[in-house]
C-alpha cells in the first residue's frame, strides 16, 4: 500500500518547505493522497492501456520500502504533507504513458 504522488506535486511540496521557514530544522513527509496497492496501480495501468498489456503478480517480497506506513519513530514529530490541489492519479498515469508514447512514436509533422 503506497500513497503515491506525482513527481510535479512533490517538486512544488519540496519547494515550498525549503522556501517556508516554519519547516527549518523539521521532518518532513511528501505523500500523495490516493492509497494504492501495487497490484491495482499495475491494474490501472492495464485498464489504461485498453489491455494491450498483461500484468502477472508474483509472491516475492520487497524488503527495500515500507509495507504500510511511511512513518517510523523519531522523537521528534514528522509533519505529513499533501499537496492541495494535486495531480490525479489517472490523470498522471495518462500523461506519463501519452509521454513515453509520443518518445517512441515521433510525429513527423
Amino acid at each position: 500500500m503506497r500513497e503515491y504522488i506525482h513527481a510535479a506535486d512533490a517538486a512544488k511540496l519540496s519547494v515550498d518547505v525549503i522556501e517556508d521557514d516554519k519547516f527549518a530544522g523539521e521532518h518532513v513527509i511528501l505523500t500523495g493522497v490516493e492509497r494504492l496497492k501495487i497490484k491495482d496501480l499495475m491494474h490501472m495501468i492495464r485498464e489504461i492501456m485498453s489491455d494491450r498489456i498483461s500484468v502477472t503478480h508474483t509472491n516475492e517480497q520487497y524488503d527495500g520500502h515500507y509495507t504500510v506506513t511511511p512513518y517510523s519513530f523519531d522523537p521528534n514529530m514528522a509533519k505529513k504533507l499533501v499537496p492541495n490541489p494535486y495531480i490525479d492519479m489517472g490523470q498522471g498515469l495518462v500523461s506519463c504513458i501519452r509521454h513515453i508514447h509520443e518518445e517512441l512514436h515521433p510525429s513527423t509533422d
